[in-house]
């Protein structure tokens, strides 16, 4: 089912200018809602259901980082677990070993893009703590050790970071009494921060500098630029709960939404968190419940609201109601789920076959530059010609199979991994 957001781009050249409707995103953006997981591929420009009847609600988003089909949703239920599709959202599977949740649900996930069969999950709203996959999904065990809390055992976690260089480095916070607090070695042992630092309702992490995370709860904004040795908070959120953050990897822009019951203000910090103003109204529909900066547009945030999905390309300046649907709970990106950041694990993994010794120096030659050709093609908008090198590189695959150089197993790897980037595209 396709859900169109009529009238948009008329209404966005008029508050920004005629670079908006061009100026779509690459990634795939996904939404929540009860039981349900929308996906926009246009910038929100339409959207799409991709599974519906999961649970009670979706409360939690992730996107594989090397596979673009794969897709986690964290759900509130009986009991409570993990979805996950390995086909783009057309059929979904739920896990729910080794979590031992009575009430609450996963509230994020996360997970390791250096080995992506490695998940965490945070649970929330009578939740406990953080659980660890190490299968894909399949089973979880709680890693809580070094947790704490002021109201024996409450481990409410809300926000759930790592570190995208040391993928052992994670921060965690939460409400009801939970402790913020870090871990170094992969959620084994966690040390808890001391001092003034608010209950968390969120957390982001800056990816050009992973030393810096900020934690948005109440009041207001923590940020740390030491890696939680020492914390500080800024001015300008006069207090506010703040329920949702985001932040813009091209400018290292951060954005604060405020969360409180019926209250939707956005606010910004290019200060790393030091001073912190509303750009302008922020987006109607109610109470804002999450935030999230494009990764690939710079500027371009989406607002998931009680009402709906509201979309600004002037960092929070101004909104337009991108799609209406209510009981919207939370959102996710792929910033991985993209040919630019997709491709590079291909050619890897072909220049992995010729290290071992499948492939010799020339075979690997020739599956390369037509995967580089691809790439350099997308960078320059020639996707008719990208879908060419791709489909190439597929047909030189099957033939390396069919002759005996690459096992079965091989080759059906490298054919998915090159169909999940064409599917991105997208290749008709």
């Amino acid at each position: 089912m396709k859900h169109l957001r009529t009238k948009f781009c008329a209404t966005a050249l008029l508050l920004a200018g005629a670079a908006v409707c061009s100026a779509a995103s690459s990634v795939a953006i996904y939404a929540g809602g009860p039981g349900t997981v929308y996906r926009s591929t246009d910038g929100g420009l339409t959207w799409t259901t991709i599974g519906s009847g999961l649970g009670f609600s979706v409360t939690a988003i992730a996107a594989d980082p090397t596979n673009p089909l794969t897709l986690y949703a964290g759900y509130a239920g009986v009991p409570s677990g993990v979805y996950k599709t390995v086909d783009g959202g057309v059929h979904w599977t739920a896990f729910t070993t080794g979590f031992t949740l009575a009430f609450g649900s996963p509230t994020v996930i996360v997970i390791d893009p250096t080995n992506t069969a490695v998940l965490y999950a945070g649970t929330g709203n009578f939740g406990n703590g953080v659980f660890k996959s190490t299968d894909g999904g399949a089973t979880w065990t709680a890693i809580n050790t070094g947790l704490m809390s002021n109201c024996g055992g409450c481990l409410d976690v809300h926000g759930l970071v790592m570190d995208p260089t040391h993928t052992s480095t994670l921060y965690v916070t939460g409400n009801t009494g939970l402790q913020s607090a870090k871990t170094i070695d992969g959620g084994l042992h966690w040390t808890s921060f001391t001092g003034s630092i608010p209950f968390g309702l969120a957390a982001v992490i800056d990816p050009v500098n992973p030393s810096i995370v900020y934690f948005g709860g109440y009041p207001g904004v923590y940020q740390t630029t030491d890696g939680g040795v020492t914390w500080s908070q800024g001015t300008g959120l006069n207090g506010a709960l703040i329920g949702s953050t985001a932040l813009d990897p091209a400018t290292e822009a951060v954005y604060a939404g405020q969360g409180a019951t019926g209250e939707h203000q956005v606010f910004k910090s290019t200060d790393f968190g030091h001073t912190w103003t509303a750009p302008g109204v922020g987006p109607a529909g109610g109470d804002l419940r999450t935030l999230l900066a494009d990764p690939t547009v710079s500027g371009t945030l989406y607002a998931g609201t009680q009402g709906g999905i509201y979309l600004s390309t002037d960092s929070a300046a101004t909104w337009s109601l991108s799609f209406a649907v209510s009981g919207l709970d939370t959102f996710a990106s792929g910033p991985i789920a993209t040919p630019l950041n997709t491709l590079p694990v291909l050619i890897n993994t072909v220049q992995n076959l010729g290290s071992a010794g499948q492939l010799n120096g020339g075979q690997v030659n020739a599956l390369l530059q037509k995967l580089q050709d691809a790439l350099s093609r997308i960078q320059s908008d020639k996707t008719n010609v990208a879908c060419n090198h791709l489909n190439a590189f597929v047909n030189q695959v099957a033939a390396l199979v069919q002759g005996g150089v690459l096992t079965s197993a091989q080759g059906t790897e490298l054919i998915q991994q090159a169909q999940a980037i064409m599917q991105l595209v997208p290749c008709q």
